[in-house]
């Protein structure tokens, strides 16, 4: 018969991790050391903490520590006879008794000797009589309620506190606050070094950067990331361009079912704004178009430079296929409409096509409008226009919710009177946001200027992507018209205004670019430097007889 004492392993568990600089840490420890020598258990260095890990939904149980150890005893690592040293009933579960009792009786059954070190009570398989399993309970059912009560008063309190940051504009001093902001006394305040590598960050991305760029170069720089001084990655780059904190919103969420879920509409002006918040919606709209548009670029190309444009006479939008054989590349756009809608539209050869196109796209000057200086004006404009968005955005969001409890209740007819007020207010603040997208486009046209582009400066991925999202914030889409081996492309506006076409000759040899009043603008041809340099001689020739 073995006389080795028994081993004893400690049980540690709270419930929030500020609690480890307290003193309920080294409570428990003392008190699982004094137990141990005092009853000549032998106290493994091995035990097992819960910090910051719930009681009261089970989750040491299902995810922790408590259920590691309870594997190890079933898997033979920790001996039968051994002792869990644990301060309270509280310590192993606070979950209603139906589910702790289970727990409870699991590990005892297990053959494992539990200790309450609060009053020394030994619970053992086959000593388990009925006071003992009713003071067991009872512990339980006090630890449930006590949590329940907590629970219930914590949640109370943070919706006190979020309705008076939504109505007075108070602060939430127990909420997290973004990585890039501090408390400065009651006032939140933002970090000078983090703010500026946002604003740094949005400007990059407004210029056609993407993630994985921007990531690179931040880490080039040797710029860390905010809480854990890690490297960038494009995950990262991405949750901060598309958080609407860096323009001062707060989205107050709460637990339900253990998942963190919006509750309530977001709460504007909270945080200071890092950013205006026409940049923000600016750099969320290219991302967008990006996102649509930037297979090729995800590969480390970027071959179309009109990808999500070019929309065929049939209404599909024109793809760039690979037609080449033995390795070679032999681009061609196609429309998929051939396949679907049996379309008539002729493969057009894409190394011809792109660099005719960029001479006509030399002629309109709201491609180049973003490149101008802002007035003050257009800024007032921008900033108006982003309001709206941002409204409407808020507005959709509640009709989605006031519908999804429409579909639920049995009296819906109070939600339909404040749906109908939304939709109301959505309609009102539509018509505001054409109204300043009509000013806007007046203003970039008579401030624009012609600024000749060429191939050349669209070399890389990065380039190319950039000046695709360029012409998706400028233009609407570019409709491809079948003329036998000689297509028409007719240009419009972000606002669906015809500017000018262009007309190609047999087999794409060159184009003329027409004005909508049948004025020619310039003429191109197949090979560099792609502008049709005897028509521009001649043009000068007559400019001077005249």
């Amino acid at each position: 018969m073995s006389t080795e004492s028994p081993k004893a392993y400690s049980y540690l568990r709270f419930s929030t991790p500020r609690q480890v600089k307290g003193d309920s840490f080294r409570r428990q420890v003392d008190l699982a050391r004094n137990y141990a020598a005092k009853h000549g258990l032998i106290l493994q260095d091995l035990s097992f903490h819960d910090l910051g890990v719930s009681a009261f939904r089970g989750t040491n149980r299902e995810h922790g520590s408590l259920g590691k150890f309870i594997e190890l005893v079933r898997s033979g690592v920790i001996d039968k006879g051994s002792y869990l040293l644990i301060e309270s009933f509280d310590r192993l579960s606070r979950q209603d008794v139906e589910l702790a009792l289970p727990v409870f009786l699991e590990v005892i059954n297990l053959g494992i000797v539990v200790v309450t070190l609060v009053d020394s009570n030994v619970f053992k398989a086959g000593e388990m009589d009925l006071a003992k399993l009713v003071t067991s309970i009872v512990y339980m059912s006090r630890a449930n309620e006590e949590s329940e009560i907590k629970s219930r008063r914590a949640k109370a309190s943070w919706a006190t506190s979020r309705i008076a940051a939504a109505e007075k504009g108070l602060r939430i001093k127990n909420s997290a606050l973004p990585a890039w902001l501090d408390w400065n006394g009651d006032e939140i305040v933002p970090k000078e070094h983090e703010s500026a590598v946002i604003a740094e960050m949005l400007s990059l991305s407004a210029q056609g950067w993407g993630y994985e760029r921007i990531a690179a170069y931040f880490n080039a720089k040797k710029i860390t990331t905010f809480r854990d001084g890690k490297p960038w990655r494009s995950a990262g780059i991405g949750a901060i361009l598309l958080n609407p904190a860096i323009i001062g919103q707060y989205q107050p969420h709460e637990i339900v079912n253990g998942k963190r879920q919006p509750v309530g509409e977001p709460i504007t002006d909270y945080y200071p704004a890092i950013v205006s918040k026409h940049l923000f919606m600016e750099v969320k709209q290219k991302i967008s178009n990006r996102t649509i548009h930037s297979g090729s670029y995800r590969r480390g190309r970027y071959q179309n430079l009109f990808s999500g444009l070019l929309r065929c006479q049939c209404g599909e939008m024109l793809a760039l296929r690979d037609k080449g054989k033995d390795g070679t590349s032999r681009l061609y756009l196609e429309c998929p409409g051939k396949r679907t809608k049996n379309c008539s539209m002729r493969n057009i050869r894409y190394e011809r096509f792109e660099p005719q196109v960029l001479v006509a796209l030399s002629h309109m000057a709201p491609v180049m409008s973003a490149r101008n200086q802002r007035t003050e004006h257009e800024r007032a404009h921008l900033e108006a226009k982003a309001d709206q968005e941002l409204l409407i955005q808020r507005l959709n969001q509640n009709a989605e919710r006031l519908t999804d409890i429409m579909l639920e209740v049995n009296n819906p007819e109070r939600f339909r009177i404040r749906l109908l007020r939304i939709e109301s207010e959505i309609a009102s603040a539509k018509e505001l946001l054409a109204k300043h997208n009509e000013a806007l486009e007046s203003l970039r046209v008579a401030a624009s200027s012609v600024v000749l582009l060429t191939a050349a400066s669209l070399d890389s991925p990065e380039e190319r992507s950039a000046f695709n999202s360029q012409l998706h914030a400028s233009l609407g889409p570019i409709q491809v018209l079948e003329n036998g081996d000689s297509p028409i492309v007719r240009y419009q506006s972000k606002l669906g205004e015809w500017m000018f076409e262009q007309s190609f000759r047999d087999k794409l040899a060159g184009s003329t670019v027409l004005d909508m009043d049948g004025m020619t603008l310039c003429m191109t041809k197949s090979e560099a430097p792609f502008i049709d340099t005897a028509w521009h001689e001649d043009l000068m020739d007559e400019s001077s007889i005249r």
